[in-house]
C-alpha cells in the first residue's frame, strides 16, 4: 500500500480523538480533514505524489459510502512551502485548519513544519499524523504531555531508532571512522547527535 494511502488510512481511524463536534441538522455534512504538504520549496518535488494519494484515498472512502453512516470526505489542502524556520508560518497553517474546523490534519514531512504545526494543532486537541517527520524533538514535546493530550502521531521510526540502523550498517561495513553532514534544523541537528551517540557506543569515531 502506497505509504501515504496508508497515513491517510490511519488518520481516519483516529478522529475519534478528536474533541467532539456538535452537528448541524444535516447529518451527512461532509467530514473535512486537512492536508499540509510541501507544493514548492526543497520538497516540492515530492509533494505532488503525496498530495494523490490523499485524493486516491479520500475517492476510494467516499466510494465505500464515506464515514460514519455515509458521510463524505473532502480535504483542504494548504502548501507549506517547505517553509522549515518561520513558526508564524507554519502556526498560521495550524490556525487556518482550526478555523476551517478540520477533524485531524495529514502531514507535513518536514519535521521542523510537523512540530510547528502540531504546537498549535495538539492544544485545540486536532489529531495529526506524518509519514516522514522522524524528529527526536517531537517526540520530546509529545512526552511532555500527559497521554491524553498527545494528538500527534506518525508512521515512521524516530530518528532514535534510525541511528542505531545506521550505526550497525557502519559496523557492518567495518568503518572506524564517520563523517556525519547533517542539515541545522529540527530533523538534522538532533538526527546528527542521534547517529554520533550510536557510533560512539560501537566504538566508532
Amino acid at each position: 500500500m502506497n505509504r501515504s494511502i496508508a497515513v491517510f488510512a490511519s488518520l481516519v481511524s483516529l478522529l475519534g480523538c478528536g474533541p467532539q463536534r456538535t452537528l448541524d441538522e444535516n447529518a451527512l455534512a461532509p467530514i473535512r480533514i486537512g492536508v499540509i504538504v510541501s507544493q514548492s520549496g526543497g520538497l516540492g518535488g515530492a509533494g505532488p505524489g503525496w498530495l494523490d494519494a490523499s485524493r486516491l484515498a479520500v475517492l476510494e472512502v467516499n466510494a465505500a459510502g464515506g464515514l460514519l453512516g455515509g458521510r463524505p470526505v473532502e480535504l483542504l489542502v494548504l502548501d507549506d512551502e517547505t517553509n522549515t524556520s518561520d513558526l508564524s508560518f507554519q502556526e498560521g497553517l495550524a490556525q487556518q485548519m482550526i478555523d476551517a474546523e478540520v477533524a485531524g490534519v495529514v502531514g507535513s514531512a518536514a519535521s521542523s513544519i510537523s512540530l510547528g504545526v502540531a504546537s498549535a494543532l495538539t492544544p485545540a486537541g486536532i489529531p495529526q499524523i506524518s509519514c516522514c517527520s522522524t524528529s527526536d524533538r517531537i517526540t520530546v514535546f509529545n512526552e511532555g504531555l500527559s497521554e491524553d493530550a498527545r494528538f500527534f502521531f506518525r508512521t515512521i521510526a524516530p530518528d532514535r531508532l534510525q541511528s542505531k540502523v545506521v550505526a550497525l550498517a557502519a559496523e557492518d561495513l567495518m568503518c572506524s571512522r564517520v563523517a556525519i553532514l547533517h542539515l541545522a534544523d529540527d530533523y538534522g541537528q538532533p538526527f546528527g547527535e542521534a547517529i554520533e551517540t550510536a557510533l560512539m557506543a560501537k566504538g566508532i569515531t
